[in-house]
């Protein structure tokens, strides 16, 4: 087919595989981050899990790689003793990301 190749070529420019995010992105990801420290806030101290179990349920939450989380986790740790020192119950967790389930 005419121009198939050009095309190609065009969707495998620099450009479109730099592996850096857009600056859409990044709300995005901050609003996802803090969704997930809440999530970890709450499987850690509300429900007691162990923290093995933590990363593999968020996971598949989050759709992140197991090896992501902990390095999510520690560059947020101001988040997460904010939400220790606030600590919210389930019912105000639920209030903000009523989209889980949070029992």
């Amino acid at each position: 087919m005419k121009g198939q190749k050009s095309l190609f070529a065009n969707m495998l420019s620099s450009e479109h595989i730099s592996g850096k995010p857009t600056n859409g992105f990044r709300p995005l990801g901050a609003a996802r981050n803090e969704c997930l420290m809440h999530r970890y806030y709450y499987y850690l101290h509300l429900q007691g899990k162990r923290y093995d179990l933590i990363i593999h349920t968020l996971s598949h939450e989050f759709f992140l790689s197991p090896a992501t989380i902990p390095c999510l986790i520690e560059d947020h740790v101001a988040l997460i003793r904010r939400l220790l020192e606030s600590r919210p119950s389930a019912e105000a967790l639920k209030k903000m990301y009523p989209f889980f389930t949070w029992e």
